[in-house]
């Protein structure tokens, strides 16, 4: 779900709260169709099915052979990063 928040500081960091299920935009944008389409590739990126119980064993299994090339990982900061979120919401 997205809200779009009016009247903040552009600066601001925008706030994830996966539990909640909203992604909080700092910004206002001005164009509605550009609005509109940011809206519709949430949608689209929503509606995606999880991965299937075969390639979450998958992802596990190649986590396991290398851990440590995974934690230095982009998507393991991000794993993280989601993890201290849902602790902070």
């Amino acid at each position: 779900m997205v809200s779009d928040q009016r009247h903040t500081n552009i600066n601001s960091e925008p706030q994830i709260r996966p539990s909640r299920g909203f992604i909080h935009f700092p910004q206002h944008i001005h164009d509605a169709h550009m609005i509109e389409n940011v809206i519709q590739r949430v949608r689209v990126i929503e509606s995606i099915p999880g991965a299937s119980e075969h390639q979450q064993e998958k992802i596990v299994q190649e986590v396991k052979k290398n851990t440590q090339k995974f934690i230095s990982s982009d998507a393991a900061r991000a794993i993280f990063n989601d993890l201290n979120n849902l602790d902070q919401s």
